[in-house]
């Protein structure tokens, strides 16, 4: 299912009155991203899905007047880790890379 596709089913299922059935539909979808895209990954790939994700919030941050550098606590990183086993040079290389 495409993406677009996605998130048509999901508008469909608030639209009609089933929101209750998303949650359950985007962990299934995130459980099988971590679980069978993920890792299918390469190197560069995963270094730009990073890129992309951490990119995306430290500006969301920035606008809501949020520290950038609290996204980077250990707790992100503790968390990050169950992903992405080599999550701090991931992260070194990502920051280089990222201008807020």
């Amino acid at each position: 299912m495409t993406n677009k596709e996605f998130n048509e089913l999901i508008s469909n299922l608030i639209e009609s009155g089933r929101s209750s059935e998303v949650p359950i539909l985007l962990e299934q979808r995130a459980r099988k991203f971590w679980e069978e895209e993920y890792p299918e990954k390469n190197r560069l790939e995963r270094f730009q899905y990073w890129v992309s994700h951490i990119g995306r919030q430290l500006r969301w941050n920035v606008e809501s007047g949020v520290s950038v550098e609290n996204y980077f606590d250990s707790f992100n990183y503790e968390y990050w880790k169950n992903f992405e086993p080599d999550i701090e040079s991931i992260i070194a290389e990502v920051k280089e890379t990222i201008v807020c």
